[in-house]
């Protein structure tokens, strides 16, 4: 018998938190890192609060908001050389 994985849903705060950080024209690029599984319309409305987000995207988000942070600390970095 196959035994039910429990999904954790993304909590509002969650994704409030998210938004804040995420830049424009953030959905065609989480779009790409979940192979095309979700549309960036679809992510856009995913991250605004009008569809329930979901996990792999939430994850994908703050990937991205990490590579983000990531490359503005290396760019800091060069330039206090």
């Amino acid at each position: 018998m196959q035994e039910k994985v429990q999904i954790k849903k993304v909590s509002p705060e969650e994704v409030a938190e998210v938004r804040k950080k995420l830049p424009c024209g953030y959905g065609k690029i989480i779009a790409d890192m979940v192979s095309g599984q979700y549309k960036p319309i679809t992510i856009n409305h995913m991250v605004r609060g009008y569809r329930s987000m979901k996990p792999v995207v939430y994850k994908a988000a703050n990937k991205l908001i990490e590579t983000i942070n990531n490359l503005k600390n290396t760019i800091t970095n060069e330039n206090s050389k």
